[in-house]
């Protein structure tokens, strides 16, 4: 809290905890990633900005941690923005590991800048539940088992202490729902003390140092291979979520019809493209086909929700179905132009001209951001001790060129 400096390995959102450890491994990367930039920019202190005293740019020690902090966070936010452009983008599209491709959408941002309103419809593109691996479904399933969950016959219920008349119901103060399935959670998955507890929100598989309270690099590391070794589940052809997720996918349908989406078909008129004129232009599997059939009669009554998740994949990158992939990009563009700080501030006045430099990604690993910060961030994990090694790096969120059948493909 002095220097702009974050605590050691925090983040917000305690609902990431019950997540495959993986996803608050990367928040810690970020985190992370603020303290490294906090630290370089004041070592480095280009023109004296961050100096403090009399006849310096800074009035107080209290100025000078706020600058810090504001400008690491801009930098930290830069970093995240072009990981999006120069590792996830071209992942979508497929490009090849050494490729230099960049789509740049704020080269021609807009003006004003009027910010960026999500759509119901956009909320349903990005349900990609089907995409979990396998290793992850199990967790979540073994998650869910444990919170209340029974998937043996593919019903699922509420936490118990949901189901609880409230009378019954644990009296904590200030407590919710949540934070007493986290409880339930740490003591069957983290075994985290409460001196560990009190340094930040846990990780499955990882314990905090308590003079520290930061994780192991190479537990950090560990929980991000175990998304990197796992392929991904086919999104399309509707027949993939895991099981302990059918109850958010019924939900997911209810609320689209309550709140009265388009169709399928209409959303691809929106999007400038042709309509589906037969089921089997959604997909080449025959029960599919039939199901739709069966329950909509017409192309043009398919739901949106249906239609996004039973429309046969793409070939290439990451092999989406072609109307989420085609709106994902559109949404990706719009929320970089439509975003003030992302068009605007990310200029080397505002990010110091080695912040400026750092967002932009290794200019030898062809501008990828994310790649770079692994090696920066984690220096002494070795690929001996589990870290990555320089081919993974390099191919960090590179579709393989092989497809795997079931649901590892």
């Amino acid at each position: 809290m002095k220097g702009g400096l974050l605590k050691p390995d925090q983040w917000y959102d305690k609902r990431l905890v019950i997540q495959p450890p993986g996803v608050s491994a990367l928040i810690v990367v970020f985190s992370r990633n603020h303290n490294y930039i906090a630290k370089k920019l004041l070592e480095i202190n280009e023109n004296e900005r961050f100096s403090y005293g009399p006849g310096k740019a800074l009035a107080t020690e209290e100025e000078q941690d706020e600058k810090l902090f504001q400008t690491a966070r801009l930098i930290n936010n830069g970093c995240y923005a072009n990981a999006i452009l120069h590792d996830y983008v071209r992942t979508i599209i497929g490009t090849e590991a050494d490729s230099d491709f960049f789509l740049d959408p704020l080269a021609e941002a807009e003006s004003p800048v009027y910010g960026n309103a999500v759509s119901i419809e956009f909320n349903i593109i990005y349900r990609w539940h089907p995409a979990i691996g396998k290793q992850d479904s199990e967790w979540i399933s073994e998650v869910m088992s444990v919170l209340g969950g029974d998937f043996g016959n593919g019903t699922s219920k509420q936490c118990p202490v949901q189901t609880m008349p409230k009378a019954e119901r644990p009296s904590v103060d200030n407590e919710s729902l949540f934070d007493i399935m986290s409880k339930k959670f740490n003591e069957h998955f983290v075994h985290a003390s409460q001196e560990e507890l009190e340094k930040g929100l846990p990780i499955a598989g990882a314990h905090r140092d308590i003079k520290t309270g930061s994780f192991p690099d190479g537990d950090i590391i560990k929980a991000l291979k175990s998304g990197y070794t796992q392929y991904a589940s086919e999104i399309g052809n509707g027949q993939n979520t895991p099981a302990a997720l059918e109850h958010v996918e019924i939900a997911g349908i209810n609320q689209a019809r309550a709140l009265g989406v388009c169709t399928f078909n209409e959303f691809r008129k929106f999007l400038n493209l042709t309509t589906l004129e037969t089921f089997e232009d959604f997909s080449e599997k025959p029960s599919v086909q039939q199901a739709l059939k069966e329950l909509y009669g017409t192309p043009d009554c398919v739901e949106l929700y249906t239609g996004l998740m039973v429309e046969r994949t793409k070939v290439t990158g990451l092999r989406l179905p072609y109307t989420m992939s085609r709106a994902i990009l559109s949404d990706a563009v719009n929320l970089l132009r439509g975003d003030r700080i992302l068009a605007r501030e990310l200029t080397p006045t505002n990010l110091t001209n080695w912040g400026y430099e750092y967002i932009l990604g290794d200019p030898n690993a062809n501008k990828r951001v994310l790649p770079e910060m692994l090696i920066k961030l984690f220096p002494d994990v070795h690929p001996s001790s589990g870290g990555f090694t320089p081919q993974e790096v390099k191919k960090l969120f590179i579709t393989p060129e092989f497809t795997h059948k079931g649901n590892e493909e």
